[in-house]
């Protein structure tokens, strides 16, 4: 998720063909959000953490029934993932800010089979992000924006972050780049529209709202006790990227137990952007992590682990006492 300032501005459709860097930009972004990346049902450890976490964690929950409607939410869905669509990366070099709207993502996938039984193994997929928010949709009558503003923003006290259609950030911004061996560095902030990410990672907001977001949200600001317990089950499984520490999978929530302590909260990349968003159990203490490039675990890993570590010093200094 970029972190910005303010709202991003309305789209602006592109006249002309995109310059050979944004095209190359398209292919990573489509390749990094691919769901291998996550190392489907294992648990990442930072290496740089400096031991085994003295934090226990405890055994992930195993797998539960394919007919769990949860599955999207725990990414267990099957679901091709729309983001590894060539169809879709196609149409991304041609016009990267065309606006797609969002009843279209899925529909690069239609006709694909599922990867696996629904319910039977983890698999970071952003087509579950999606779905997730049309169900959202479906069963409140309400937009998916509508429902961020009412159930989201207004309960967190969030008012610089905002879900875009387009590919323009309001000024100032915190700008993104593509480094390539070869390639002289690319400003990539506003390569593509964020409306081919949605629900899937096409938020913008600022450290502090995101820092707002994430402790509501651990502090029962969202939701009750009851549905919070069942959101906190976890399975073995990443966040993509994976975050500090040793990873597992909750609804819609990644658990990251580090030496420092345990955290949870979410990670994402976007061209230019990593981030990481946690905070502590019931939300006293929070971290947030902006890195200005994309990175994973298939795409500059070994720059992916510096910025885990970074992330396992921000957590300590979260933990520490006061």
């Amino acid at each position: 998720m970029p972190s910005t300032p303010s709202p991003s501005l309305p789209t602006v459709p592109a006249s002309s063909p995109p310059p050979a860097d944004v095209r190359r930009e398209t292919r990573r972004w489509s390749f990094c959000n691919r769901s291998g990346d996550g190392r489907d049902g294992g648990q990442p450890a930072d290496s740089h953490d400096g031991g085994p976490a003295r934090q226990r964690c405890g055994r992930p929950a195993g797998r539960r029934p394919s007919h769990d409607r949860g599955a999207p939410l725990q990414h267990r869905s099957g679901l091709p993932d729309y983001t590894a669509s060539k169809a879709l990366a196609r149409r991304l070099q041609r016009s990267p800010h065309r606006t797609i709207p969002p009843r279209q993502l899925l529909r690069y996938v239609w006709h694909q089979p599922l990867q696996f039984v629904p319910g039977s193994r983890y698999k970071y997929d952003n087509s579950d992000n999606v779905v997730i928010a049309m169900m959202a949709r479906a069963a409140t009558g309400r937009s998916y924006q509508a429902l961020l503003r009412t159930l989201v923003y207004r309960p967190a006290g969030i008012r610089q972050t905002s879900l875009p259609a387009g590919f323009r950030l309001q000024r100032p911004y915190l700008h993104g780049y593509a480094l390539e061996a070869g390639h002289r560095v690319q400003d990539v902030s506003e390569a593509l529209t964020a409306s081919a990410a949605w629900a899937a990672g096409g938020m913008v907001s600022t450290p502090s709202d995101t820092s707002r977001f994430i402790r509501a949200y651990l502090a029962d600001r969202f939701f009750s006790r009851q549905t919070q317990a069942a959101q906190l089950r976890f399975v073995a499984g990443s966040s993509e990227p994976p975050g500090p520490g040793t990873n597992a999978a909750g609804l819609a929530i990644f658990r990251y137990c580090t030496r420092c302590g345990t955290v949870y909260g979410h990670t994402g990349n976007f061209p230019g952007y990593t981030q990481l968003g946690a905070a502590s159990r019931r939300g006293a203490n929070s971290v947030t992590v902006t890195a200005t490039e994309q990175l994973s675990l298939r795409v500059h890993p070994r720059v992916l682990a510096v910025l885990r570590h970074a992330e396992l010093l921000a957590v300590c200094a979260a933990m520490a006492p006061r």
